[in-house]
């Protein structure tokens, strides 16, 4: 499948003009598109509209100047397929046992799928199953947009195993606005329901409701309060608060809550400051979080990986501490230490991470790396993970290269050097800098666009041709004596073309390219003017120095 194609459906800016006209597009207060259009119908497919609540704008300003604003209020969806399309999966495997504990576990063999099939713009039906030798369970699914106020999905589930049949219900409704968001979610299940996940299902109930919002002033907020009961009638509730706001340019507060009652309650806060410094590569944050039984004092140091050769390292420790601290004892505190380093070299990865955690101490060593044939050569490097492309100014060494800005590293002595890291089905642009190459090389590019497919690459050809440069003096003769040229306009006729110049100080030129010969050339300023013979000796240096020539 095309991963160009457009799966859901897409807002469409349409309309007709009765004169020529420029048409300018807004989406959420930003220029997406603009363009001057001829009278009749016109349309805009394919517009960056996010998914949510969107306020699409159209300024049109006709052949008189006269201006007229359309608002266009939209909610799209990405969970929606467009009419006709379908997104579908099927599995035939062995159950994965105790994951994170042991390694080739595997239970009995299992199914498990999902079919979904695009009915309308604004609604998509689907259903899921899963099922072993001794459980199975399907669902009907669907989901549609409320017009502009959200969005809503619906399942109706029904299980069968040893221990009965069962069914459940779930309805989710979800508004993402521009500034404001929230959902509400609703859950409920028999005593005999079942999955392969859940064999024996312990929740009757379960319902949740979160709001968000942000502001450039105000800073970023959200709750979340859920209420969970079990079969057994015990109901636990959950409540979670967060608040974030930038403190000038690198500073950042964060502050956080989080309680849960029922059986164990618990209850804890949060107040966290980042340093999100812009020029620089590192990062630092403070946290102090404290709870009804215990409190949490740290730290964190972190250094991004660049992705050309460099080193990367993250450092996070914090101390454990008793609710009541004045009276605790050394034995009383814990303390946690994560320590991990990343060493990026042009053909591997390194890695090595230290753990201490409840008086364990463990260590950690990793290399990787990856290897590339393509064009008839092989190239190592770092780990491929989704796309690449070789960058080649063939038989030109050391030239750096970079990546949507971000150095990758320098070419080889073929003139070659794999970049790793590119986003597949995107333009990625690679780039490459001019001041080093050879005096006697221009390139004919030094920034490219490549889209590559899904772990794959291409070559990216950045050329270069050959320059030779001539330079010397021109003089004005008055009475015998020698005058710079100084800001004259310079014309040479070479093999039927005129190259044209401007002399500089001191009477000095600067010429590239000359076919070795005998050229007529003449200079001229405001009403002077005068023809001088320039020789062009044959020669393999870029730099020919053709001395002093007089005009006559």
């Amino acid at each position: 499948m095309s991963p160009y194609l457009a799966v859901s459906p897409a807002a469409v800016v349409a309309g007709a003009l009765g004169t020529p006209s420029h048409v300018e597009v807004y989406v959420n207060g930003i220029l997406v598109a603009q363009e001057d259009l001829q009278p009749g119908p016109f349309e805009f497919l394919d517009l960056p509209i996010p998914s949510g609540a969107a306020t699409t704008e159209l300024v049109v300003k006709d052949a008189y100047g006269r201006e007229q604003r359309i608002t266009m209020p939209s909610y799209l969806s990405s969970l929606l397929l467009n009419p006709g399309f379908q997104d579908f999966g099927y599995s035939l495997g062995f159950r994965r046992l105790a994951l994170g504990e042991s390694s080739f576990d595997y239970g009995e063999p299992a199914v498990l799928g999902y079919h979904r099939l695009g009915l309308t713009r604004s609604l998509t039906g689907g259903f899921r199953f899963e099922a072993d030798r001794r459980l199975a369970n399907g669902a009907a699914t669907a989901a549609f947009t409320l017009a502009r106020a959200g969005e809503l999905n619906l399942t109706l589930g029904v299980s069968g195993s040893s221990e009965g049949f069962g069914y459940s219900g779930s309805l989710r409704y979800l508004y993402s606005g521009h500034s404001l968001g929230g959902s509400l979610s609703l859950d409920a299940y028999s005593s005999g329901y079942a999955t392969l996940a859940r064999p024996e299902e312990d929740r009757l109930l379960q319902a949740r409701l979160a709001l968000g919002g942000h502001s450039r002033r105000l800073g970023s907020a959200s709750a979340s309060f859920g209420w969970t009961l079990a079969q057994d009638l015990t109901a636990t509730p959950n409540l979670v608060c967060s608040y974030g706001r930038r403190l000038g340019r690198a500073l950042q507060l964060r502050l956080g809550f989080n309680a849960r009652g029922g059986p164990e309650p618990t209850m804890d806060g949060s107040l966290a400051i980042d340093l999100l410094p812009r020029k620089l590569e590192t990062a630092a944050s403070l946290e102090y979080q404290a709870g009804l039984q215990s409190q949490r004092v740290g730290g964190r140091l972190q250094k991004n990986t660049p992705r050309g050769p460099g080193v990367g390292y993250e450092l996070e420790g914090a101390f454990l501490l008793p609710r009541d601290a004045g009276g605790a004892s050394a034995a009383d505190i814990a303390v946690d230490l994560t320590a991990d380093l990343q060493l990026a070299l042009p053909w591997a990865l390194l890695e090595a991470g230290y753990v201490r955690s409840d008086a364990l101490d463990l260590f950690r060593f990793n290399a990787s790396g990856g290897a590339v044939l393509l064009d008839g050569s092989l190239h190592f490097s770092r780990p491929i993970e989704q796309s690449f492309a070789l960058a080649r100014l063939e038989g030109v060494r050391g030239v750096r290269v970079a990546s949507n800005g971000e150095a990758i590293g320098r070419t080889d002595r073929r003139g070659e050097l794999l970049v790793p890291g590119l986003a597949p089905y995107a333009e990625n642009r690679l780039s490459i800098e001019a001041l080093d190459l050879p005096i006697s090389l221009e390139p004919t590019a030094i920034q490219l666009y490549y889209a590559p497919p899904y772990r794959g690459g291409g070559v990216v050809e950045f050329g270069a041709r050959t320059v030779q440069g001539f330079y010397g003096r021109l003089f004005w003769l008055e009475d015998g004596k020698r005058i710079p040229a100084e800001l004259a306009g310079l014309a040479l006729e070479v093999r039927g073309r005129t190259v044209q110049s401007v002399v500089g100080r001191d009477g000095e030129f600067y010429l590239e390219d000359l076919p070795p010969g005998r050229y007529t050339g003449r200079l001229f300023l405001e009403e002077r003017q005068g023809s001088f013979q320039m020789e062009v000796p044959r020669s393999a240096e870029p730099q020919v120095d053709l001395g002093d020539i007089d005009s006559r």
